[in-house]
């Protein structure tokens, strides 16, 4: 029985252990190629991700700026155009043979293996599969074993190359389908996406390979772009292609897919001057980040995620979008993002094995709160063309494709900027087109915001700060009368004339808002160009108004100053000779209508500093103002929309104090008309600008925009006007 027992267990352990010899053998000899070469092309790599910009929205969350995700295919020039180093391989084989037998050098096999490729083409285009074709006839059979014993322990080196016997010698043979695969997944490519022909996309291949060859760049550099760089072929891919190469890499070789980061305005062509725009990341910012010791993070050779964990604070990905103009180059180290990192094994199909190894998520940049309402913005939009148009139609003249206005709508308690409308807008995909782009530049500050960018002379509504500088230099007071004949000079008849109102003596109200020339041309001159300008100056006019982003200490560098006056202070009064932007004078409207209670502007929402808080921030006005002296102008403001300038309009109806400005030139129908000025006149709640270019309408044809614009603030945003 126990004899019975040991041969049982001695039966069992030897069954055992012949099954496991057996497999050991066919592991060890049988199928250990097989294995090697699954082993040798398992590929371990560190994948960087860009982090995503950080949001840009409006005051009720709307968004104006976000990135969402795209994918792009990238290559990989070893493994989708391995022709040259497979020459390089075979050349240094033969090599070794005896002098003579093999006279080609490096060179010549490729140029060979190109006219394989250009009959490969040629099949391909007529709709034939390439069949393997002989390449290197009569090897010697010692050189020729050495080759196939080479070939059989890295494949992967040599694709679609073997090696047989044929009579005496041995033949290399060449697979097309094999050899070009990387080409063929390009032309597939192409075909499946049909935005690029398949010459077109492997042109983009060809010129990746010519600076692998460019001499004059560093081997580290060039090995490193060849092995290791992976070049961007297409983005924005369909949804249906991105599951093929997914479900089928092997299908795809060189190429990969990669989520990247896209910028999009949701709204635009609403404020996207504004808001500038992003592009991808140019020599002059790699050189800007090498210079601040900062780093391109997929262009480093680290596979520590300690190492990278420690450099993302300081690193980009070559995906990032930078900020190139507006708020977006502005609030650049506030949006971007950081980058993010993970381990991915994948094996000889380049399928992945396992999941994501230790992982590094990209993190979002810093959202941004803008202070502007966008709905009211995008009405302006519409009220300003509306505007300009009626004018141009009034009188029956043609409308003008190339339309210039700007609206700014400004809270008078807190200093927001709530609205910023401006034609003519920006349509961002300009940038995509060179011959319209180029065209397009040869306007006049085309690509400027013109709301706070452009600046053009100001006309009448510069007169009611002349009148405040006068009051606190002492040359006017708000009782004194100056008589107006018509005329300044009576000895110059045809310049600086008044024909607005009766002549006669007239007081500072009456001169206000009948928007006499000659009340301001005498003004002007008693204060002289220098006293002109440094009051001037304490209405925000010629300096900066907006406030930094709450993160940076500099001003929007694209906030216009427009251009002080140089001469004739009697022109300068009435506002000629000098450029004010349309921010610029609904500010000084917002000085007025807090009656000298300075605040700075803002387009940034701040939560830890309320008005207060900021008003706090404003120096003292050096101008000597009182209570009366602003009383007075807003009187004359006022009195514009019952019986001045602005008295055909409605704004009476919301107790609107007012002044318009019409600038004319010497070309007909060829005029700004202005119009600024603050809602209710007493315990005011906003103040504005409104400004239309070079068309036929006077200084009151802009009430319409302001009528929508009170009538909507009443019934959208619950603000109350009349009186």
């Amino acid at each position: 029985m126990q004899r019975s027992r040991i041969l049982f267990l001695a039966f069992v352990f030897l069954t055992f252990a012949t099954v496991i010899g057996l497999r050991l053998y066919r592991l060890q000899y049988i199928e250990w190629r097989q294995y090697s070469v699954k082993a040798a092309t398992m590929h371990r790599s560190v994948l960087y991700s860009p982090g995503p910009r950080g949001e840009i929205s409006d005051r009720y969350g709307v968004t104006l700026a976000r990135s969402i995700p795209e994918i792009r295919v990238t290559f990989l020039l070893s493994e989708l155009e391995p022709v040259r180093w497979v020459a390089r391989r075979i050349e240094s084989i033969l090599s070794s043979a005896p002098d003579g037998l093999y006279p080609w050098d490096e060179e010549a096999f490729h140029n060979s293996l190109e006219q394989v490729r250009s009959r490969f083409r040629m099949q391909i285009a007529q709709g034939l599969t390439p069949l393997e074709v002989p390449w290197l006839k009569r090897i010697d059979p010692a050189t020729g074993a050495r080759i196939d014993r080479i070939i059989r322990r890295r494949p992967e080196n040599y694709p679609g190359v073997r090696i047989q016997k044929s009579g005496d010698g041995m033949t290399l043979l060449l697979d097309p389908m094999k050899l070009f695969a990387g080409e063929m997944a390009i032309r597939r490519l192409a075909m499946e996406d049909q935005r690029w022909t398949p010459d077109e996309l492997w042109e983009r291949v060809s010129k990746a390979y010519e600076k692998v060859q460019d001499k004059q760049i560093s081997m580290a550099t060039r090995d490193w772009m060849f092995r290791r760089k992976r070049h961007l072929l297409l983005t924005g891919l369909n949804p249906d292609l991105v599951i093929k190469i997914t479900l089928n890499p092997e299908k795809w070789p060189g190429l990969y897919l990669e989520e990247v980061q896209n910028r999009e305005q949701p709204l635009q062509p609403l404020l996207s001057k504004l808001l500038g725009r992003t592009g991808v990341v140019t020599k002059e910012k790699k050189d800007q980040w090498e210079k601040n010791e900062e780093f391109i993070i997929d262009h480093l050779r680290l596979k520590d995620l300690r190492t990278i964990q420690s450099l993302r604070k300081v690193a980009h990905h070559s995906a990032d979008q930078v900020g190139r103009s507006g708020l977006e180059g502005y609030l650049e180290e506030s949006l971007r993002g950081t980058p993010g990192a993970q381990i991915r094994t994948v094996d000889a199909r380049r399928r992945p094995i396992g999941g994501p190894g230790e992982l590094i998520e990209a993190t979002r940049g810093e959202n941004v709160q803008l202070t502007i309402d966008a709905e009211l913005s995008q009405a302006g939009i519409e009220w300003l063309r509306d505007a300009f148009e009626a004018n141009f139609m009034s009188q029956g003249l043609s409308v003008p494709d190339y339309k210039r206005a700007a609206l700014v709508v400004l809270d008078v308690k807190s200093g927001e900027v709530l609205g910023l409308s401006s034609l003519p807008q920006l349509d961002l995909n300009v940038y995509k087109d060179a011959d319209r782009y180029r065209k397009l530049s040869q306007n006049d500050n085309y690509f400027s915001d013109f709301s706070i960018r452009h600046s053009v002379d100001p006309g009448s509504t510069f007169k009611p700060i002349v009148a405040l500088i006068g009051f606190s230099e002492g040359v006017v007071l708000p009782e004194d009368k100056i008589l107006c004949q018509g005329v300044f000079d009576p000895s110059n008849p045809g310049s600086n004339t008044c024909r607005n109102h009766l002549y006669g003596e007239i007081g500072i109200e009456e001169a206000i808002s009948k928007s006499c020339n000659v009340y301001f041309n005498e003004v002007g001159n008693r204060l002289g160009l220098e006293r002109l300008i440094s009051g001037g100056r304490q209405f925000g006019l010629w300096d900066p108004v907006l406030l930094p982003h709450p993160g940076s200490s500099e001003y929007l560098p694209f906030e216009g100053l427009g251009v002080e006056p140089t001469k004739n202070p009697v022109g300068s009064a009435i506002g000629r000779g000098f450029e004010l932007t349309p921010l610029q004078i609904a500010n000084a409207a917002l000085l007025i209508a807090r009656r000298g209670d300075r605040i700075p502007l803002s387009i940034f929402m701040d939560p830890e500093a309320p008005a207060t808080e900021r008003s706090l921030k404003s120096p003292e006005s050096p101008l000597r103002l009182q209570a009366r002296h602003f009383n007075v102008v807003t009187k004359g403001m006022k009195q514009a929309a019952i019986n001045g300038t602005a008295r055909k309009s409605r704004l009476k109806n919301w107790n609107a104090a007012v002044k318009t400005g019409t600038v004319k030139f010497k070309k007909a129908n060829n005029r700004h008309a202005w119009m600024m000025g603050f809602a209710p006149a007493e315990d005011p709640e906003i103040a504005f600008a409104v400004v239309l270019q070079h068309q036929p309408g006077s200084g009151a044809s802009t009430a319409p925009v302001i009528e929508q614009l009170l009538e909507w603030l009443e019934v959208n945003r619950g603000r109350r006007f009349g009186s």
